[in-house]
């Protein structure tokens, strides 16, 4: 953290509210000033409601145009939930920049009926009138430092409140930042890195951070909310998710569109997206959307977005396919799960080389398959999910050495002694005690391998 301009900004906003909340607390005296804690407490916590409200009727004002671009129109069509997550973003937005106005009418109107409230009681009380009121006639000394203690307290929360709309911008404008510079150096330049290096030193403000960590960060998070298929999503939440995962959807579009050409960098980044999806909560129904969408465009033999289904040995296809029949089922529930799993089994093929191997040559796709234990691998990652327990590996794998045996085109002679080396195979795996029926399946691969 450094001390930039903004701290001295800050310290000086922090200061005058001290200064003046000081003052009144002294006074109020302590049953008012109090009362001025607890309204300050009411008025956050309501201000997350009525921003919330105010909030989604702007954010139809404000998609509405969007809405009606042919563009907008075309894409929501394939993806419809794009339209909730927009809607949320934008809710969100406008949450953030709503909430310290919202908080401060509160405030004062709250403020206005505690005080009327108080001063009612206090009338209807045969007691001395005078206590506690601002002009402090019958205030002893001890109500007054009550007071100043509870003004200071005030101080504290009114500033923390009062910044963290100003922090809280600066830390999602570094998250967006460090998301167009991972996807586009052009876009980065075109900003200017003058700018750049402005928002992040601002962003690692001393004495903006020490209130921002506070709880300003929290009361930011919580205004910058809103609710996408009955679940609370956070922006800056989101945003941490995005930034993780943006370098790594520039190498995993390369992979797909050239998987021969993947390299441990972009299998590392089909982890990493793993982990990241795992986090996100406004994308759950967009990803379910996606993979059951592109899934069904697989299948049919259709591109997704521009995006082909990867070409695999017709040894390994059936899994793949089964593992697409499957997703193209996904619900929002099963979305992360099935994703996780998708991108466990694809970069299980990548780093098999099967890629990489000429897919006419069975020998070598089953001296892969045996050798890196892909198989063993590919069962294990569909096993972790419960929305694919109806795929049997080991079932696949009888149709994988079906397509093998048609695409050998043998002779009788060469089939009959095709039949022959199976049958020793057969034979040779079922004398192996104490293995599951799967991995005789796989022993079997490795035996078959030796002979063709």
């Amino acid at each position: 953290m450094t001390f930039t301009v903004l701290s001295v900004v800050v310290l000086f906003l922090f200061a005058t509210i001290t200064c003046i909340e000081i003052y009144k607390g002294i006074k109020r005296g302590f049953l008012l000033s109090l009362i001025n804690l607890g309204n300050i407490a009411v008025s956050l916590l309501l201000s997350f409601a009525v921003t919330s409200l105010i909030s989604k009727i702007l954010a139809g004002t404000l998609i509405r145009p969007l809405r009606s671009l042919p563009e907008y129109q075309s894409i929501i069509q394939d993806l419809v939930s794009l339209d909730a997550l927009v809607f949320a973003v934008a809710e969100m937005l406008i949450g953030a920049i709503l909430f310290l106005l919202v908080f401060v009418v509160l405030r004062m109107l709250l403020f206005r009926i505690f005080r009327g409230i108080y001063d009612r009681r206090t009338k209807m009380q045969d007691d001395d009138p005078g206590y506690g009121r601002e002009d402090h006639s019958c205030s002893t000394r001890l109500s007054k430092q009550r007071g100043a203690v509870c003004g200071g307290v005030a101080a504290v929360l009114v500033t923390m409140i009062t910044v963290s709309p100003l922090m809280g911008t600066l830390e999602l404008a570094g998250n967006v930042l460090s998301v167009v510079g991972n996807i586009s150096t052009q876009a980065i330049e075109s900003v200017g890195k003058g700018n750049v290096q402005l928002v992040n030193k601002f962003s690692d403000d001393l004495a903006g951070n020490v209130l921002y960590r506070l709880g300003g960060r929290w009361i930011y998070n919580n205004a910058a909310s809103a609710n996408l298929a009955s679940r609370r999503v956070y922006l800056l939440s989101e945003m941490e998710v995005v930034e993780e995962i943006s370098g790594d959807m520039l190498k995993i579009h390369e992979i797909l569109q050239n998987p021969q050409g993947a390299t441990q960098e972009h299998i590392d980044a089909l982890h990493g997206l793993r982990s990241g999806l795992q986090k996100t909560v406004a994308c759950e129904q967009l990803v379910g959307e996606a993979i059951r969408k592109c899934a069904t465009a697989w299948k049919e033999g259709n591109s997704f977005f521009g995006m082909r289904r990867p070409a695999l040995n017709s040894m390994v296809d059936p899994i793949f396919l089964d593992v697409l029949d499957v997703c193209s089922k996904t619900t929002s529930a099963s979305a992360k799960r099935n994703a996780d799993t998708i991108l466990e089994v694809y970069a299980i093929l990548l780093e098999s080389g099967l890629f990489t191997s000429d897919p006419s040559d069975y020998n070598q796709i089953l001296s892969l398959l045996a050798r890196n234990q892909t198989m063993d691998q590919i069962d294990q990652a569909i096993a972790k999910n419960p929305y694919m327990a109806d795929i049997d590996v080991a079932s696949i794998m009888l149709k994988a050495f079906s397509s093998y045996i048609q695409n050998l085109q043998l002779t009788e002679q060469e089939y009959a002694d095709f039949v022959q080396n199976i049958a020793f195979a057969i034979n040779s795996v079922n004398d192996l005690e104490g293995l599951p029926q799967i991995e005789k399946v796989w022993q079997l691969t490795s035996y078959t391998g030796e002979y063709f």
